[in-house]
C-alpha cells in the first residue's frame, strides 16, 4: 500500500522549502536592482554637482575679471582727470580705453547674470538629485537590512525542512520515493489534494469522478492519479 498521506507531507515539505528559496531570490533580486538604481543615482547626482561647481568655479572667474576691469576703470579716470595730464593724446587715449573697459563692463556683467540664473538652476538641480539619491540609498539600506535577516531566518527553516524532509524519506520505499519523483519531475507538483466536497483535484480543478472519489475516500493510501493532470491524489479522509 502507497504511503500517499506521507507523500503529501514531502510535497508539503518540498512546496515550502521552493517559496521559502523563491522568496529569498526575489529579495536579492530586488536589493541588486536597487543597488543599481543607487549607482545611477549617484552618477547622476555627481554629474549634476560637477556642473553646478564648474558653473561656480567659471563665475568667479568672470566676477574676478570684472573686479580687475573695474579697477582698470578707476585707474584709467584717475589718470584722465589728473591735472598733471594735459596731452591731448594722451587724454583721446584714456577716454578710448575708458570706453572699451566699459563695454566689458557691461557684457561681463551680463554674462554673471546669467550665469548666476544658470547656476542657480544646476543648483537646484544637484540639490533634487541628491535627495532623490539620499531617498533611494534609505530604501537600499533598509531592504539590505530585510535580506539579511530573512538569510538567516531561511537558513534555519532550510535545515528545518531538510530534517523534516530526510525523515520522511527514511519512511519511504525506493518505490515509492520512485514514484514520487516520475511525478514531481512531470509536473513540478506530484501531489494534489482532492477538495471536498465537490471532489476536485486542488492543482488543476478537474473534477474527481465519483467513482475514483468514493474510493479514494475508503482508501485514502491507494494510488489514484488525476485523469487530468496526472498529478497522485489525496484524499485526506
Amino acid at each position: 500500500m502507497i504511503k500517499v498521506s506521507m507523500l503529501f507531507e514531502l510535497q508539503k515539505v518540498l512546496d515550502e522549502e521552493l517559496e521559502c528559496k523563491n522568496d529569498l531570490k526575489r529579495l536579492t533580486r530586488n536589493v541588486q536592482e536597487l543597488q543599481k538604481k543607487v549607482e545611477n543615482e549617484e552618477k547622476g547626482y555627481l554629474l549634476a554637482k560637477a556642473k553646478w561647481n564648474k558653473k561656480q568655479t567659471d563665475l568667479e572667474d568672470l566676477s574676478m575679471q570684472l573686479a580687475t576691469f573695474e579697477e582698470d576703470r578707476k585707474k584709467y579716470e584717475k589718470e584722465l582727470y589728473s591735472p598733471k595730464n594735459s596731452n591731448p593724446k594722451f587724454l583721446k587715449d584714456m577716454e578710448n580705453k575708458i570706453t572699451e573697459i566699459k563695454r566689458n563692463i557691461d557684457a561681463h556683467e551680463e554674462k554673471i547674470l546669467q550665469m548666476m540664473e544658470d547656476a542657480e538652476t544646476l543648483k537646484k538641480d544637484a540639490e533634487k538629485k541628491k535627495s532623490t539619491l539620499e531617498k533611494i540609498q534609505q530604501t537600499f539600506q533598509e531592504h539590505s537590512q530585510i535580506l539579511e535577516s530573512t538569510k538567516q531566518e531561511s537558513k534555519i527553516l532550510l535545515e528545518t525542512l531538510s530534517q523534516k524532509k530526510e525523515k520522511i524519506e527514511n519512511q519511504l520505499s525506493e518505490e515509492e520515493m520512485e514514484i514520487f519523483q516520475k511525478a514531481y519531475l512531470l509536473q513540478n507538483k506530484a501531489v494534489a489534494l482532492v477538495t471536498m466536497p465537490d471532489a476536485c483535484c486542488s492543482a488543476c480543478k478537474f473534477q474527481v469522478p465519483h467513482q475514483v472519489a468514493d474510493a479514494g475516500r475508503k482508501n485514502p493510501n491507494e494510488l489514484y492519479y488525476c485523469e487530468n493532470c496526472r498529478r497522485i491524489l489525496f484524499f485526506n479522509a
